[in-house]
């Protein structure tokens, strides 16, 4: 992941974080003030139950006044509690919570007993007494039936009074409860909060700070003319990037470096006309068309004049030409063989030849070459549809990507020396970003201390490895590996050329 994609992981973490404890803290809140309009509910229930009592209290009040003195004023406070329980009863049905079936039972029995105390005390008490049957009235209120059923009125209202009380304190230890899962709540939020922002300011300073402080110090020390450090490639994926171009600009740097030296030991060892060679033999310096990129590598094993020779040139029907010769031995005699190839095959090609016809005219113009021979490559692209017709006299095999998979071009005839032969074309077509990989067996062979060659399996992995990246990323990352692989004195001439085939977009199409 990318510095940019862990952030972003970070903040939508923080987030998310933040979100459930909103969330949380909403439903507690939520639970907390259903749980205040509970209790506040019971509490009215409360004054309503202790009201209603009040208003069968005057009742039975009125009935026994009216029984003793007969005086109908009595009956006033009697009926007046009728409407005053009435509308208790009422109340207490609208203000309990219908989740509390047992307290609405408890007021449906109040109603019942209430009913019971009219029907079979209070109103015969009444009635006898206005029909002025003293005897019948007094025998009512001797039975003690009146007594009993107000005992049970008053039993159940008691009843439906304790189940308020139980229920409001049962709302009120959970409403305390409420209270401080609201301040854990907060609490874990405030200390989420906290550690996240620890976290974040741990993994970017993992992330960023870090990676970024040693990328900083191996630059300053290789400034500082240590150029052997390597930069290293840590972090995230595009701050390792970073130090990996890193890394590629130092190497090119060494590389280059050293094939000054080279050229300078070879140039005050051998004088004017190996140098004369050496630039004869240097690729032609030409413009090329926007979708053909070059990048190259030549590290001659004895100074700057070897056997090896590349060269990419743009030809009159449009092509370009990408060659590249591997002349056997190394010295003066070699370079001069060396550049009778090269004017040969240029010769050739500006003759629009095609690839088998440059190489057989080249053998006959050479005639016998005695113990001298050579391989090469020859290729000629069309910058403008990728396609690609080559020939190879014996040389190794050529490689051609196409996304991360590679293709061989393999020889189209013999070596070119004193044995005659024949050369064919061939064509492969180039896809969008393809890249062709031409190289020396000082690539191959390179030996390790193990005394193992680099091998062409490893050049494929490479090469693949780079697929469709800029040449000079593909050549910079094949000569590090064959340094890192032979770790010493190179045994022969090293030449590696990569092109790479892209097509632009057309500027004035739609």
């Amino acid at each position: 992941m990318t510095l940019h994609e862990r952030i972003q992981l970070l903040v939508t973490a923080f987030l998310l974080i933040l979100l459930v404890a909103a969330a949380a803290g909403a439903y507690v809140v939520g639970q907390r003030d259903h749980l205040v309009e509970r209790s506040d509910a019971y509490d009215a229930a409360r004054d309503e139950a202790n009201d209603l009592l009040t208003a069968y209290v005057d009742q039975e009040v009125g009935v026994r006044g009216y029984v003793i003195t007969g005086d109908e004023s009595f009956l006033d406070s009697y009926y007046q509690g009728q409407q005053d329980a009435e509308r208790s009863r009422s109340a207490l049905r609208r203000i309990l919570p219908p989740t509390d079936p047992d307290l609405h039972a408890s007021v449906d029995a109040v109603e019942a007993a209430a009913e019971q105390w009219h029907e079979r005390s209070a109103e015969p008490e009444i009635q006898a007494t206005a029909e002025g049957r003293d005897a019948l009235a007094a025998a009512v209120v001797g039975s003690r039936v009146g007594r009993e059923l107000f005992d049970e009125l008053r039993g159940a209202i008691t009843r439906l009074r304790d189940g308020i009380r139980a229920e409001d304190e049962r709302t009120k230890r959970s409403l305390a409860l409420a209270r401080r899962q609201i301040n854990i709540a907060l609490a874990v939020a405030i200390a989420a909060g906290v550690v996240l922002l620890l976290v974040m300011s741990i993994a970017l300073r993992r992330w960023s700070t870090q990676p970024l402080a040693a990328i900083t110090l191996a630059l300053r020390d290789v400034a500082a003319g240590d150029l052997e450090r390597r930069i290293p490639s840590v972090g995230p994926r595009d701050v390792a990037a970073l130090g990996a171009d890193a890394e590629l600009m130092r190497r090119r740097i060494v590389t280059e470096l050293d094939s000054a030296r080279r050229a300078e030991q070879a140039l005050r060892g051998r004088g004017g006309v190996i140098s004369a060679l050496r630039d004869e033999l240097s690729p032609t310096q030409q413009p090329l068309p926007t979708s053909i990129t070059v990048a190259a590598a030549f590290e001659p094993v004895k100074g700057v004049l070897a056997g090896d020779w590349y060269d990419v040139l743009c030809l009159d029907d449009g092509c370009v030409a990408v060659c590249l010769i591997d002349v056997s031995g190394h010295g003066q005699a070699t370079g001069v063989f060396a550049l009778q190839a090269k004017n040969l095959m240029l010769a050739g090609l500006r003759q629009e030849r095609d690839a088998g016809d440059v190489l057989g005219w080249m053998a006959a113009s050479l005639g016998d070459t005695g113990d001298s021979f050579l391989t090469g490559f020859v290729a000629k692209i069309d910058p403008g549809d990728g396609s690609c017709r080559y020939a190879s006299a014996g040389h190794l095999p050529a490689l051609v990507t196409h996304d991360h998979r590679v293709e061989e071009l393999g020889p189209t005839g013999p070596l070119l020396g004193p044995l005659p032969g024949e050369w064919s074309t061939r064509e492969t077509q180039l896809s969008p970003g393809s890249v062709l990989v031409l190289y020396t067996d000082g690539v191959t062979e390179a030996r390790g201390p193990a005394d193992d060659d680099f091998g062409e399996e490893r050049l494929r992995a490479v090469v693949a490895a780079r697929a469709g990246e800029h040449p000079q990323a593909v050549v910079s990352t094949v000569v590090d590996a064959v340094h890192d692989h032979a770790r010493g004195a190179a045994h022969d001439d090293l030449t590696l050329v990569a092109t790479r085939w892209l097509p632009r977009p057309d500027p004035g199409g739609a």
